[in-house]
């Protein structure tokens, strides 16, 4: 066992001890102390199965999400893409926003992907700008932002169709592609220097 796992086997462990002790000091049953436990070790299992599973369980509420609201989703084809990673430790695309040719930053951290608003207005993006605002955290703070849709995005030989975006000044001159660019695609890794994105 490495020195990384050991944080992890005191938290099993505490969290076994402390729900045993409960247990003891309300003096119950075996045949009920150990249902009590087999409940709990399946309530960690399925706590732990949806960690391990949280990029693919985002993919999919995004399409729920998409689908209740209403709200189009994008088409995504092409072929699949790879993307060295810059000096910088960032992945950064060349990509082409209703044929304007433009520079994103791939940010997973991301929820949504993200332009300026001087930007949205050189290529003649569709904003909401009646709707409701979107409120977002930024590094420079909070942040009020609105929806639009790219008509057409170009990333390699990946195109998608009708991509959701939010438009705001407060990014600055950096386009970020979000989480909801990256759970559209079938599938994205990073390996090594790499990352692979395929439609």
């Amino acid at each position: 066992m490495n020195g990384d796992q050991w944080p992890e086997l005191v938290w099993y462990v505490g969290a076994l001890v402390l729900v045993g002790s409960a247990l003891i000091a309300r003096r119950v049953k075996f045949s009920a102390m150990l249902r009590y436990i087999l409940v709990w070790i399946a309530i960690f299992m399925a706590a732990y199965g949806l960690f391990l599973f949280r990029d693919d369980l985002a993919s999919v509420w995004a399409r729920a999400r998409a689908d209740l609201g209403g709200a189009p989703e994008a088409s995504v084809s092409g072929s699949e893409v790879i993307i060295r990673r810059d000096p910088d430790g960032h992945f950064w695309v060349n990509a082409s926003v209703n044929g304007l040719a433009t520079r994103f930053l791939i940010d997973s951290g991301a929820t949504t992907t993200s332009v300026s608003r001087e930007f949205a207005e050189r290529v003649k993006l569709n904003v909401d700008n009646d709707g409701y605002p979107v409120l977002v955290d930024t590094a420079n703070g909070e942040a009020v932002m609105r929806r639009g849709k790219i008509d057409q995005l170009v990333v390699g030989s990946i195109v998608v169709e009708g991509h959701h975006v939010l438009v705001g000044d407060a990014i600055g001159d950096v386009g970020v592609l979000g989480m909801n660019f990256l759970s559209g695609l079938k599938s994205w890794r990073v390996e090594g220097a790499s990352l692979t994105l395929t439609p």
